[in-house]
């Protein structure tokens, strides 16, 4: 009986740390390639994917309210302003992802970066023109959502941009709400500061309402990853006989 007893907790153990370890590899995937991650949990602004770079308030004030995944930035006409990295260009491919509850669904930015339009211009993902969203890659023409956007709503909103065949994805909700393919190839190198709430320094497209959990992979994310990314990205770490945790912020 008592060797029964062993052999079945033996095996119960084995099975859990099979099972915790296809989830420790589960967490690293969505982390292979992420460039920036901004939870707003944080009392400080901080961008905790590898390879950190520095976040500050350009413009208007940031506070913290409870948000979809732990707690949210609290936009009023805000916008955040990412220090230029190496890492936040000059890429294949790129997707982007944020919770958005927003007090206005037109001339709003989500994130953009560029010095001025066709200046140092990668990318822009903003609402715009009849409350939809606007992905805009290299300059190359807006292409647009078919979801029209309501006011203080939470909707999760991300996009993929593919190098290798030039398809671009808007996803509403962890669905592909638009897809389009165009001549582009990459996301070229530049130096100009990467934006969150607002396309440019001078533009006036910024932010008001809550945003979450904003995240940018230097990678083509497919629809499940995306999906994964609505519950925010826990990041994993070693596995050393224990119990599997995450880093960071539990969620």
């Amino acid at each position: 009986m008592k060797k029964r007893f062993y052999y079945f907790l033996s095996s119960a153990i084995f099975t859990i740390i099979i099972i915790l370890s296809f989830c420790n590899l589960a967490l690293a995937d969505l982390k292979d390639g992420l460039i920036l991650y901004v939870t707003f949990d944080e009392k400080d602004l901080v961008d905790i994917s590898p390879n950190p770079t520095g976040i500050s308030v350009f413009a208007g004030d940031l506070r913290q309210d409870t948000g979809k995944v732990g707690k949210a930035g609290v936009f009023n006409n805000t916008a955040l302003e990412v220090a230029d990295a190496p890492k936040l260009s000059g890429m294949k491919s790129l997707s982007g992802a944020a919770w958005i509850n927003t007090e206005k669904a037109t001339e709003t930015s989500i994130m953009s970066k560029r010095t001025a339009q066709a200046n140092g211009d990668t990318f822009n993902f903003f609402l715009w023109t009849g409350n939809k969203l606007s992905l805009r890659i290299n300059n190359n023409g807006d292409f647009f959502s078919t979801t029209v956007f309501e006011t203080k709503k939470w909707y999760h909103v991300a996009f993929v941009f593919d190098g290798k065949d030039g398809n671009q994805k808007i996803y509403v909700d962890g669905v592909v709400d638009a897809e389009i393919t165009k001549g582009n190839r990459e996301i070229p190198a530049s130096t100009s500061s990467l934006w969150i709430g607002e396309l440019d320094a001078a533009r006036g497209f910024k932010y008001s309402g809550l945003m979450d959990e904003v995240a940018m992979w230097n990678r083509a994310l497919d629809e499940n990853e995306i999906k994964t990314a609505m519950q925010g990205v826990k990041m994993a770490v070693e596995y050393k006989g224990k119990l599997a945790n995450t880093w960071g912020k539990l969620k």
